[in-house]
């Protein structure tokens, strides 16, 4: 049985910004206890201000319903009358952007079983990096052949297409020094269960639910970064943000670093911003999804933050989301728009049908030396 007490106790902590963890370990009580508690807290409004709940309760709410609104304020006037001074406008605050949200994901992958070690090349190339820019999977997408021209896709295809796909393109490329396995946004096709764009809400083709999707891609990832690893002497991991996975990317994230905690020759980048950059002797190597800014913006922003710009004779950006390949050098910066990893949906037959994958790779002092690239075509 719940008790007032221990909800104020858990609400009092809540309000200090206190996560259900840190509640648990502060009461000395269980994680299952807290959110128990916690649950109920947020029914009744307990963790909202007095005039937010008195608000709540006066249009019938409960704690999960309301979500902001208008308080009026009034002050009784000398003649005894009521008068209104103004309004405020309150909102119940955003779990999905605070540092408790963060910690249940983490939390979620706790115990995860880690990688076993994987052996390293023996051999490699010591001055080379080579980076696999993996763009616009849409990892949980489906799409009909007889509906957009391309190729079917769901999870079994794009299984098999990472697998091959990434087997060709390792068999072309040097084993190196260095790899870079960069994850460059929109790896999955939905945020949430909605089958919409974040963003502005488009409807979404997709072939099971997010649960469904997350845990299969990152089945297929462990694959991918178990050959990487068996091919270069160090891997770094980065899952860059994109507008179809705003937030699902973060899991994604968090499983990896967890599985890959005993393996120490791979890294796995946990930078929070959309940008990724590299230094590899003179040469510079830059990712972002390419949903924000156009290129030349793009670039006069790294020419602005990247610490090593002036270290570096040769200066190299990709970026995805438009599913249409494209390259210019935009002063010191050559700029590539990748084409995608996906086929096309319904939506996107409208605009291309080609895709790829590819690896670079980097020498220390000569910039790009090779590229390996395999176009994803299927023997049907």
């Amino acid at each position: 049985m719940i008790t007032d007490d221990e909800l104020a106790r858990v609400a009092a902590l809540r309000k200090q910004g206190v996560s259900q963890r840190d509640i648990a370990a502060h009461l000395g009580e269980s994680k299952s206890w807290v959110q128990r508690r916690w649950e109920k807290v947020t029914e009744l409004g307990l963790h909202l201000s007095s005039g937010a709940r008195a608000a709540m309760q006066n249009a019938g709410l409960n704690g999960n319903e309301a979500k902001g609104g208008w308080i009026h304020n009034y002050e009784l006037g000398e003649d005894g009358k009521r008068y209104k001074v103004g309004t405020t406008r309150w909102n119940t605050p955003n779990e999905l952007l605070t540092d408790d949200a963060l910690a249940r994901v983490r939390s979620a992958f706790e115990g995860m079983t880690p990688s076993q070690r994987i052996k390293p090349p023996t051999s490699f190339e010591a001055e080379t990096l080579n980076v696999i820019p993996l763009y616009d999977v849409h990892w949980g997408m489906a799409a009909w052949s007889a509906e957009t021209g391309g190729q079917d896709y769901d999870f079994n295809l794009a299984r098999d297409d990472v697998m091959a796909g990434l087997e060709a393109v390792l068999a072309r490329a040097p084993r190196a020094q260095s790899g870079t396995l960069l994850l460059g946004g929109d790896l999955l096709h939905a945020d949430d269960n909605k089958a919409q764009t974040p963003g502005h809400h488009h409807p979404l083709d997709v072939a099971g639910r997010i649960q469904q999707a997350t845990d299969t891609l990152i089945d297929i990832l462990k694959y991918a970064i178990t050959r990487s690893l068996e091919h270069h002497s160090q891997l770094t991991i980065r899952v860059l943000r994109g507008n179809h996975d705003e937030n699902s990317h973060r899991p994604v994230a968090y499983a990896l670093r967890e599985w890959l905690r005993e393996q120490p020759n791979a890294h796995i980048d946990m930078d929070h911003r959309d940008l990724y950059q590299q230094q590899w002797g003179r040469t510079a190597i830059f990712g972002n999804h390419g949903d924000k800014q156009a290129p030349k913006e793009f670039t006069l922003k790294l020419a602005d933050v990247c610490r090593f710009w002036s270290d570096c004779r040769h200066r190299y950006a990709y970026t995805g989301h438009r599913h249409t390949m494209e390259a210019q050098r935009i002063g010191g910066l050559n700029w590539e728009r990748l084409e995608p990893f996906c086929p096309p949906d319904a939506y996107g037959s409208n605009f291309t049908n080609r895709r790829g994958i590819k690896i670079d790779s980097y020498d220390k002092r000569k910039g790009r030396v090779n590229t390996a690239l395999d176009p994803l075509d299927r023997d049907e």
